[in-house]
């Protein structure tokens, strides 16, 4: 088959029409053909090939890694099932047992609806195909949503623990915030040093003026000293 000549009109049409109770190939053949093609119109033609040949392990491969994401966040269920759905829906065989299906119980329990239903057959798949793409993206919308929100959540606590590590850096005014959280003392705090640095020393100063000041003050770094009194 001549795939550069293919487009992807005609590789969707294909896909359309063929089976899918055909097995998947085997994962050693699946795995065995990636190799770097040698130009553009080679890349374009076995990305037609592979898709057509390969078409129900790269589904696997896509519903395999969506089911990863719901190990992490279970919302993500919501968007694989749309979008395996959605997938399937573009098939014809597939389409065409469903229908068959749909009909037999209508046939059984009510008949009436078939003939509703027989006359816009085209427009009830589509319909749904369009249903099912819809929820596919608001459940991937939900999931990263859920995901920022849980991002700035972890931000606020990690800010808030460092405040808490670190009391110096939000009450004296002569220290400074820096990362990795460290109070870094540029000068002792008005009227003597913090009340939660455990490391202040009595000095004397000209006049005999008795001021505390901190005993890290050498190292410029007040570390891990500088937190709350028992």
């Amino acid at each position: 088959m001549d795939w550069s000549s293919m487009t992807a009109e005609d590789l969707v049409d294909a896909l359309g029409e063929v089976d899918l109770s055909t097995p998947p190939r085997p994962v050693s053949e699946f795995l065995s053909r990636f190799t770097a093609p040698r130009s553009y119109s080679n890349w374009t033609s076995r990305l037609k090939c592979k898709i057509y040949y390969y078409r129900t392990n790269y589904f696997i491969l896509v519903m395999f890694i969506l089911g990863m994401g719901f190990l992490r966040k279970p919302v993500v269920i919501l968007a694989a099932l749309p979008t395996g759905f959605s997938i399937a829906f573009l098939n014809d065989s597939l389409l065409t047992v469903l229908w068959a299906l749909l009909i037999g119980l209508l046939v059984v329990y009510h008949g009436a609806p078939y003939i509703f239903l027989r006359a816009y057959l085209g427009l009830i798949f589509f319909a749904m195909q369009v249903l099912l793409l819809a929820l596919a993206a608001l459940a991937v919308l939900a999931a990263v949503s859920l995901a920022e929100s849980k991002g700035r959540g972890i931000g606020e606590r990690a800010e808030a623990a460092t405040a808490s590590a670190w009391p110096c850096c939000d009450t004296c005014g002569a220290c400074t915030r820096s990362i990795p959280p460290q109070c870094r003392c540029a000068d002792e705090a008005p009227g003597g040093c913090h009340p939660a640095c455990r490391n202040c020393v009595k000095s004397t100063v000209d006049g005999g003026s008795v001021v505390f000041r901190c005993a890290d003050r050498i190292t410029n770094f007040c570390k891990r000293r500088c937190t709350p009194a028992a």
